[in-house]
C-alpha cells in the first residue's frame, strides 16, 4: 500500500514543486523622463500573469546588452514613463523522480512521511521578447538603465542559487490519514517554502528600486552592482553562469540538440522547424555560447514536431 501511495505522491509533489514564480521587474529610471522623488506605483516590481511570457527567446543569467530588450511595448500594466522593463522569472527542474519518501510510521491516526528532493536546480531566466526598452530614453541614460536591469537579473540569479541549496537540504515531514490529506499537507508545505522566499526576493528588488530608481544615484547603484557581483563570485554560490567565457555545452544540451535534429528529419524539414533548430544550434556556438537557451529552443522544436 505504501509503495502505491508513494508513487502517487511523487507525481503530485512534482506538480506542487513546479509552481513557477515569475516577477516582472520595472524601474523608475524615469528620472530622465519624469522627475521622481519617490518610487511611483507604475515603477514598482509587480507580478503579472504567467501568460505574459512568450518563452520563445529566453536567456539564462549573463551580463545584459541593449539588444536583449526586444519587446515592442511595456509589459501589461506599465506605460512609457518607464526607462526599461526586464521580464525575469524562475523555473525548476523537479520531476516526480526527484523525490525521496521515507515512511516513518503512524502518529495520532495519521501516516507520517519524511520527504527530500534530490539534486534540485532552480534557474533564473529573462524573456527577451517580453523585456522592453524605451526608444525615447536619452543616450546619456542608457548605461545607467542597462546596469540597473542587470542588477535586477543578478538578484534573481542569486535567489535561484540560494533556493536550490535550500531545497536540496530541506526535509519535509508530512502527515495524513489518507492520500488526499498527505497531498494537501505536502502542497501546503511547498507553498510555504516558495512564498517565504518569494517575499524575500520581492523585498530585495523593491529596496534596490527605491534606492536607485526613485533617484538618480550612480554611486549607490555601483555599490549594489559590487554587492551582487561579490555574491555571485562567492564560493557558496558557485556555478556562475557566464556563457561568453566558453562553449562547453553540457550533456543535456547535446542530447536536446540531437533529438531536435532527428525530429526535424522525421517531420520532413519544415521551414519553421529548420529556423528553430538552426537558432538552437547557433545559441550553443560562439559568439552566443548559451547552452540554456540552446536547450530551450531545441526542446521547443521537438515539441512542435510531435504535435
Amino acid at each position: 500500500m505504501h509503495m502505491t501511495v508513494t508513487a502517487r505522491l511523487k507525481r503530485l509533489s512534482a506538480a506542487a514543486t513546479r509552481r513557477q514564480y515569475r516577477l516582472w521587474i520595472v524601474a523608475c529610471i524615469g528620472l530622465y523622463l519624469i522627475a521622481c522623488a519617490r518610487l511611483p506605483d507604475y515603477a514598482r516590481p509587480v507580478a503579472l500573469d504567467s501568460g505574459t511570457l512568450q518563452k520563445q527567446d529566453v536567456i539564462g543569467y549573463r551580463r545584459l546588452q541593449r539588444a536583449d530588450f526586444k519587446g515592442l511595448q511595456p509589459p501589461p500594466g506599465f506605460d512609457h514613463r518607464m526607462g526599461a522593463a526586464i521580464c525575469a522569472y524562475l523555473e525548476n527542474n523537479i520531476e516526480a523522480e526527484s523525490f525521496e519518501f521515507r515512511y516513518l510510521g503512524t502518529a495520532n491516526s495519521s501516516h507520517v512521511y519524511e520527504v527530500t528532493v534530490n539534486s534540485p536546480r532552480i534557474r533564473a531566466f529573462m524573456d527577451r521578447d517580453c523585456s522592453w526598452w524605451n526608444p525615447e530614453l536619452a543616450d546619456s541614460a542608457s548605461d545607467y538603465v542597462l546596469e540597473h536591469e542587470g542588477v535586477h537579473f543578478a538578484i534573481f540569479e542569486i535567489a535561484a542559487r540560494k533556493w536550490s541549496r535550500d531545497l536540496e537540504t530541506a526535509v519535509f515531514r508530512i502527515a495524513g490519514s489518507d492520500e488526499s490529506e498527505l497531498q494537501r499537507d505536502m502542497q501546503k508545505q511547498f507553498d510555504n517554502f516558495w512564498e517565504g522566499r518569494k517575499s524575500e526576493l520581492d523585498a530585495r528588488n523593491l529596496e534596490f528600486d527605491e534606492q536607485t530608481s526613485a533617484v538618480f544615484d550612480p554611486e549607490r547603484q555601483k555599490k549594489w552592482l559590487a554587492t551582487v557581483r561579490s555574491e555571485l563570485a562567492d564560493g557558496d554560490t558557485a556555478e556562475n553562469f557566464d556563457p561568453a567565457s566558453s562553449c562547453a555545452t553540457d550533456a543535456l544540451t547535446r542530447q536536446a540538440l540531437q533529438r531536435a535534429r532527428q525530429a526535424l528529419a522525421d517531420a520532413g524539414y519544415r521551414p519553421s522547424l529548420i529556423d528553430l533548430v538552426e537558432a538552437a544550434e547557433a545559441a550553443a556556438r560562439p559568439p552566443e555560447c548559451d547552452p540554456v537557451r540552446a536547450r530551450i529552443l531545441a526542446d521547443k522544436a521537438y515539441e512542435i514536431s510531435t504535435q
